[in-house]
């Protein structure tokens, strides 16, 4: 199985303390890096399937939203429904001002999956 991420996510697999395994005592899991690094507008063909990949850093700096066919798979950038970011570190309200905008702007009809 190929892992895509972008490249801030990517650098934070590598780091127990970022992918929260250093919280698990004897589990400390340090994952490898990206096969594939997602940039900007990056589309992907897997098997017959269209996937589109936006980044939309607010939660942390590695956020984006897939976008296959009508369904729009927001991870973090909207969690439960609710417009708000995290209390994290990298959250930040002006970034998701603006990834909600990017995302009001450009689908229509789309089913929103949002993540948790």
């Amino acid at each position: 199985m190929k892992v895509y991420a972008v490249k801030p996510a990517s650098e934070m697999f590598s780091d127990e303390t970022c992918n929260m395994s250093l919280f698990f005592e004897g589990h400390n899991i340090l994952e490898p890096k990206t096969d594939i690094e997602i940039i900007e507008d990056s589309v992907f063909d897997i098997d017959d399937k269209n996937i589109q990949c936006y980044l939309t850093p607010e939660h942390t700096h590695g956020c984006m939203i897939i976008k296959i066919g009508n369904m729009l798979f927001s991870g973090d950038t909207i969690l439960n429904n609710i417009k708000i970011p995290a209390n994290l570190p990298a959250s930040s309200k002006e970034q998701l001002i603006k990834s909600l905008d990017f995302i009001d702007r450009n689908f229509d009809d789309i089913i929103i999956y949002s993540g948790h």
